[in-house]
């Protein structure tokens, strides 16, 4: 498993990419993300990015998502460090 953690422009921590082996493909990804400040309709919905629970989720998107559904889903604020996430994973898993 590889993993690669995103942040904000403060440098914290909000989301992370997790790719996984797969034996019918080279590898999967998954994505988490916590809800920010941007997303929030109030300030109580805001979350506290877990590194624990993050790559739990992100794993478990990974396990069920193609490549394909994986392009379609992630969240705006992360295309282009999904798309240097999977350019590395290339070079990982030959």
């Amino acid at each position: 498993m590889i993993k690669q953690f995103v942040t904000n422009k403060s440098n914290q921590r909000i989301g992370v990419l997790v790719a996984i082996s797969d034996p019918r493909e080279k590898f999967k990804v998954g994505w988490s993300k916590c809800k920010t400040t941007d997303q929030a309709m109030n300030y109580n919905a805001i979350d506290k990015f877990d590194r624990e629970r993050g790559i739990g989720i992100a794993v478990g998107r990974a396990e069920r998502m193609n490549m394909e559904t994986f392009v379609k889903e992630v969240p705006a604020s992360m295309v282009e460090d999904a798309a240097r996430f999977v350019d590395r994973c290339e070079r990982y898993f030959k």
